[in-house]
């Protein structure tokens, strides 16, 4: 027979073991520069780091592209989210179009 207090630190380890499994979804935000693909969006993703050498910012980008039911111009700025793959390359799905990009 287990003890009250048993009972209860095996139902916070379970607690703690559910938690670390879950997968939290990696939320970006970028610019649309395709939209030529039906329901798919092309979004460039820009990042600032310092080179940790010549302390340099530098500027990088990555494309991804992006599930979207809805049609967005090129030059809006979306937020997207990662889910399950949907094709090969397809891992991203839009969240919102927050306004258009101010050139």
């Amino acid at each position: 027979m287990a003890t009250k207090a048993e009972k209860i630190t095996k139902k916070l380890k379970t607690k703690r073991v559910e938690k670390s499994q879950q997968k939290i979804a990696r939320i970006k935000t970028g610019i649309v520069v395709g939209n030529k693909a039906q329901k798919t969006l092309r979004v460039r993703v820009e990042r600032k780091f310092s080179h940790p050498l010549y302390t340099k910012i530098v500027k990088r980008h990555k494309n991804y592209l992006v599930h979207s039911n809805e049609q967005v111009e090129v030059g809006k700025i979306i937020r997207f989210k990662e889910v399950k793959p949907i094709s090969k390359a397809k891992k991203w799905v839009l969240i919102d179009v927050l306004e258009k990009k101010q050139i």
